[in-house]
Protein backbone atom coordinates (compact mmCIF):
# COMPACT_ATOMS: atom_id res chain seq x y z
CA UNK A 1 0.00 0.00 0.00
CA UNK A 2 3.06 2.31 0.23
CA UNK A 3 2.21 3.32 -3.74
CA UNK A 4 -1.04 4.59 -2.87
CA UNK A 5 -1.28 8.45 -3.15
CA UNK A 6 -3.47 10.90 -1.36
CA UNK A 7 -4.33 14.49 -1.05
CA UNK A 8 -6.61 15.64 2.07
CA UNK A 9 -7.55 19.13 0.73
CA UNK A 10 -8.86 21.08 4.32
CA UNK A 11 -8.55 24.61 5.67
CA UNK A 12 -7.97 22.95 9.04
CA UNK A 13 -4.26 22.04 9.59
CA UNK A 14 -5.89 19.93 12.71
CA UNK A 15 -7.98 18.07 10.37
CA UNK A 16 -5.28 17.78 8.02
CA UNK A 17 -3.20 15.94 10.69
CA UNK A 18 -5.88 13.49 11.83
CA UNK A 19 -6.38 12.07 8.57
CA UNK A 20 -2.58 11.91 8.02
CA UNK A 21 -2.32 9.99 11.23
CA UNK A 22 -5.34 7.63 10.63
CA UNK A 23 -4.01 7.00 7.34
CA UNK A 24 -0.48 6.27 8.44
CA UNK A 25 -2.02 4.16 11.09
CA UNK A 26 -3.31 1.82 7.82
CA UNK A 27 0.23 1.57 6.54
CA UNK A 28 -0.34 4.43 3.72
CA UNK A 29 2.85 6.58 4.03
CA UNK A 30 1.89 8.56 0.82
CA UNK A 31 -0.47 11.43 1.85
CA UNK A 32 0.14 15.12 0.91
CA UNK A 33 -1.92 18.20 1.95
CA UNK A 34 -3.41 21.05 0.39
CA UNK A 35 -5.16 24.38 1.84
CA UNK A 36 -7.63 25.10 -0.23
CA UNK A 37 -9.34 24.26 -3.60
CA UNK A 38 -6.25 25.97 -5.51
CA UNK A 39 -3.47 24.82 -4.20
CA UNK A 40 -4.66 21.53 -4.50
CA UNK A 41 -6.03 21.85 -8.18
CA UNK A 42 -2.33 22.55 -8.68
CA UNK A 43 -0.95 19.37 -6.79
CA UNK A 44 -3.24 17.06 -8.80
CA UNK A 45 -2.17 18.43 -11.92
CA UNK A 46 0.92 18.32 -11.17
CA UNK A 47 0.78 15.15 -10.20
CA UNK A 48 -0.71 13.98 -13.55
CA UNK A 49 1.86 15.51 -15.84
CA UNK A 50 4.99 14.18 -13.33
CA UNK A 51 3.02 10.72 -14.31
CA UNK A 52 2.62 10.28 -10.21
CA UNK A 53 -1.42 10.72 -9.86
CA UNK A 54 -3.07 10.71 -6.46
CA UNK A 55 -5.56 7.60 -6.49
CA UNK A 56 -7.78 9.55 -3.76
CA UNK A 57 -8.79 13.53 -2.70
CA UNK A 58 -9.98 13.64 0.65
CA UNK A 59 -12.01 16.96 0.43
CA UNK A 60 -13.28 19.29 2.41
CA UNK A 61 -16.58 21.20 1.32
CA UNK A 62 -15.98 24.81 3.17
CA UNK A 63 -12.96 26.37 2.18
CA UNK A 64 -11.73 29.75 1.28
CA UNK A 65 -10.86 30.81 -2.19
CA UNK A 66 -12.11 27.82 -3.93
CA UNK A 67 -14.37 25.24 -1.71
CA UNK A 68 -14.20 21.92 -2.88
CA UNK A 69 -17.36 21.68 -4.52
CA UNK A 70 -16.00 23.96 -6.70
CA UNK A 71 -12.18 21.78 -6.74
CA UNK A 72 -14.74 18.97 -7.85
CA UNK A 73 -16.54 20.70 -10.71
CA UNK A 74 -13.28 21.81 -12.53
CA UNK A 75 -11.51 18.25 -11.72
CA UNK A 76 -14.27 16.58 -13.13
CA UNK A 77 -14.41 18.34 -16.13
CA UNK A 78 -11.02 17.36 -17.00
CA UNK A 79 -11.15 13.79 -18.22
CA UNK A 80 -7.39 13.03 -17.16
CA UNK A 81 -9.18 13.08 -13.85
CA UNK A 82 -11.77 11.17 -14.25
CA UNK A 83 -10.63 7.72 -12.31
CA UNK A 84 -9.27 9.80 -9.46
CA UNK A 85 -11.39 9.37 -6.44
CA UNK A 86 -12.83 12.64 -4.66
CA UNK A 87 -14.16 11.84 -0.88
CA UNK A 88 -16.06 14.97 0.07
CA UNK A 89 -16.05 15.69 3.27
CA UNK A 90 -18.35 17.85 5.26
CA UNK A 91 -20.31 18.61 8.30
CA UNK A 92 -23.43 19.55 6.47
CA UNK A 93 -25.74 16.32 6.61
CA UNK A 94 -28.23 17.45 4.59
CA UNK A 95 -29.52 14.70 2.42
CA UNK A 96 -29.16 17.72 -0.47
CA UNK A 97 -25.73 18.77 0.08
CA UNK A 98 -24.61 15.15 -0.40
CA UNK A 99 -26.80 14.83 -3.67
CA UNK A 100 -25.08 17.87 -4.48
CA UNK A 101 -21.38 16.45 -4.13
CA UNK A 102 -22.41 12.99 -5.61
CA UNK A 103 -24.07 14.56 -8.79
CA UNK A 104 -20.87 16.93 -8.95
CA UNK A 105 -18.80 13.67 -9.10
CA UNK A 106 -17.81 13.03 -5.69
CA UNK A 107 -17.34 8.85 -5.76
CA UNK A 108 -18.23 9.49 -1.99
CA UNK A 109 -18.96 11.26 1.11
CA UNK A 110 -18.18 11.61 4.89
CA UNK A 111 -19.86 13.15 7.33
CA UNK A 112 -17.66 15.47 9.86
CA UNK A 113 -17.06 14.45 13.00
CA UNK A 114 -15.89 11.00 11.45
CA UNK A 115 -13.97 7.99 13.11
CA UNK A 116 -10.94 6.75 12.32
CA UNK A 117 -12.82 3.40 11.45
CA UNK A 118 -15.63 5.52 9.33
CA UNK A 119 -12.13 6.72 7.39
CA UNK A 120 -10.97 3.03 7.78
CA UNK A 121 -14.14 1.90 5.83
CA UNK A 122 -14.07 4.67 2.93
CA UNK A 123 -10.30 3.98 1.69
CA UNK A 124 -10.94 0.22 1.99
CA UNK A 125 -14.03 0.40 -0.30
CA UNK A 126 -12.44 2.99 -2.70
CA UNK A 127 -9.25 0.68 -2.93
CA UNK A 128 -11.50 -2.73 -3.46
CA UNK A 129 -14.12 -0.78 -5.62
CA UNK A 130 -11.40 -0.24 -8.27
CA UNK A 131 -9.09 -2.86 -7.71
CA UNK A 132 -6.04 -0.96 -7.94
CA UNK A 133 -4.43 -3.04 -4.75
CA UNK A 134 -6.10 -6.30 -3.58
CA UNK A 135 -3.97 -6.81 -0.69
CA UNK A 136 -5.60 -4.53 2.00
CA UNK A 137 -5.04 -4.85 5.58
CA UNK A 138 -6.92 -3.36 8.31
CA UNK A 139 -4.51 -2.06 11.21
CA UNK A 140 -6.91 -0.06 12.73
CA UNK A 141 -9.47 -1.81 14.75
Amino acid sequence: MNSIRILIVDDFVMIRSLLKTSLANLGLRNVYEARDGFEAHDKIVTAFKDKNPYHIVFLDWNMPNMNGLELLQKCRAQSEFNSLDFIMMSAEQEAKKVLQALDAGATDFIIKPFTSEDLVKKVEARLLQNKKYTNIERKIG
